[in-house]
């Protein structure tokens, strides 16, 4: 009696869907990833939240691969090419790594987010 119960707890559990939780932790992941790149800087959301920070990604999960769009701050005048190859490359290797989803694309744009006053004189 016990095995069919299991069987059908197992059964109910399958037949109840899934969460989305994995394309959003592999948000979190990507965004604190894209952080460890030079040059890249956190930027603080404004209006109290309704203005989300930066980085910023956007990640769609299909099967066992992934397709993200991030975008990320820099100070002026910074190396925006440079920075963004370093973001994609950093992004699919290390979020890959972390996560276990092999990523297909990481798109990435580099905002302007004020001067770095050490370089700007």
């Amino acid at each position: 009696m016990g095995e069919l119960t299991e069987v059908r707890d197992a059964a109910a559990v399958e037949s109840r869907g899934s969460l989305n939780v994995r394309a959003q932790a592999l948000q979190h992941i990507v965004e604190s990833v894209a952080l460890e790149v030079p040059g890249v800087h956190l930027v603080d959301g404004g209006l109290a939240g309704v203005r989300p920070g930066s980085p910023r990604a956007s990640v769609r999960v299909r099967g066992t691969s992934a397709r993200v769009q991030i975008e990320v701050a820099c100070r002026w005048p910074a190396p925006v090419s440079r920075i963004a190859a370093d973001v994609r490359r950093h992004v699919l290797d290390r979020a890959s790594e972390l996560s276990g989803v092999r990523l297909a694309s990481v798109d990435v744009t580099v905002e302007l987010a004020g001067t770095d006053e050490r370089r700007a004189s």
